[in-house]
């Protein structure tokens, strides 16, 4: 690097988006985290509700991934967490229970879609992609709503 280089921070918009999964079954983790990033995404997997929580909070991620049954939490409880911490973040719910009842819950309490498990890889891949181009234009939308605000 020659003197007159500086290091700087790469565009948040030219990174790949980076989508959170939260799952307590750890392969159905690790089994995501590995599709999301062979699709080219940034992926981060968790299978602790509270470390999810605090990542999220943290770093606010362009997607998520969200079991709809997580031990210690009733029904919708973490997706409203969700909802509170990062309301414009698109959550996709995974779940083994195709009961209609259960799905409709989870599109009322904000959920952006829903994917059964076993997972079919292209159809996440449609969802997220739907997801991520909504989230892109309401970011834009805010920034023409509120120049100069991040």
């Amino acid at each position: 690097m020659s003197p007159d280089e500086t290091l700087t921070d790469p565009d948040p918009e030219e990174l790949p988006a980076r989508v959170v999964v939260m799952d307590d079954d750890r392969s159905s983790v690790f089994v995501l985290e590995r599709l999301l990033v062979r699709e080219g995404y940034r992926a981060a997997g968790f299978t602790e509700p509270d470390q999810f929580l605090a990542s999220i909070a943290e770093a606010e991620p362009d997607a998520i991934c969200l079991d709809l049954h997580v031990p210690d939490y009733e029904d919708m409880d973490l997706l409203t967490e969700v909802r509170r911490l990062v309301p414009d973040v698109p959550v996709i719910m995974l779940t083994a229970d195709d009961h209609p009842a259960s799905i409709v819950a989870a599109m009322r309490a904000g959920a952006f879609d829903y994917a059964i498990k076993p997972v079919d890889r292209e159809r996440l891949g449609l969802t997220l992609r739907n997801a991520l181009a909504q989230r892109r234009l309401l970011v834009r939308l805010r920034s023409l709503e509120f120049p100069g605000q991040g």
